[in-house]
């Protein structure tokens, strides 16, 4: 298993027993949790819904076979609602919420598509609460701060705070009175494909370079050769917080 795919069976773990339940991955992406809930468990269903037509065309080529047993069922989707003649046992949702515009009234639609004792989890990393070990500080610092205040063409709605406000929104929702809210300090020291740390300084330097002229190009890969450097004498270092709230229907 890919590092940086521990954290995603960690909320899987915490999401309970998913033998024979009906789970809906809500903003299901590649299929990263659906991937790791067809080897670690065998749920009944496992609805993989995605507003990007690009990504449910993924899920069809990469799980073909469970979609033939029935097992996947992929579906686009834009709003939880679109789905209320289904109920499920298990759900999960992680970084979408930033990209939807009425947030409180999106995590409540949920509410609507849970079986009695059942288990809504809902995570979002808190992309400006990441740090690196680096000798570039304020370079460092700039490019988080930019990649998270970015929105991307693909997005209508961003925010790269959404993690730290989880708590504050579920505490107004309807789920306020069954619901935990708690943060992760995700910790890396290894600056190698495959964690987090490594795919983030990618994407932090994808979007400086497509959205910004206020960065250097040769400061950007001095910035990331540093990163490398620090690996090999192990210094280096890497965290970011992963918010999450973990809601229950009675």
């Amino acid at each position: 298993m890919k590092p940086v795919l521990y954290y995603k069976q960690e909320l899987i773990n915490i999401l309970g027993d998913c033998k024979n339940a009906y789970v809906l991955d809500y903003g299901c992406g590649n299929g990263d949790f659906i991937d790791l809930l067809l080897h670690k468990t065998l749920p009944k269903t496992i609805f993989a819904v995605d507003s990007d037509q690009n990504m449910i065309a993924n899920i069809q080529k990469n799980f073909t076979s469970a979609i033939n047993q029935g097992i996947v069922i992929p579906k686009i989707s834009s709003n939880p609602i679109e789905l209320k003649e289904h109920r499920f046992d298990k759900i999960i949702c992680h970084n979408v919420l930033e990209c939807v515009e009425d947030k409180l009234a999106f995590i409540n639609s949920f509410k609507l598509l849970l079986n009695q004792k059942s288990t809504f989890i809902l995570s979002h990393h808190d992309f400006d609460s990441a740090i690196y070990n680096s000798t570039y500080k304020n370079l460092s610092r700039n490019l988080v701060h930019h990649f998270s205040d970015t929105q991307q063409e693909w997005q209508k709605y961003s925010d790269g705070q959404m993690g730290r406000k989880i708590s504050g929104l579920i505490h107004r929702s309807v789920f306020q009175k069954y619901a935990k809210c708690e943060t992760w300090r995700l910790v890396e020291t290894e600056f190698i494909d495959g964690t987090y740390g490594f795919l983030m300084a990618d994407m932090v330097l994808e979007i400086a370079k497509k959205y910004s002229d206020e960065f250097d190009s040769i400061a950007l890969e001095a910035w990331k050769q540093d990163l490398i450097e620090k690996n090999k004498t192990k210094d280096y270092y890497f965290a970011i917080d992963l918010n999450y709230s973990v809601c229950v229907s009675y």
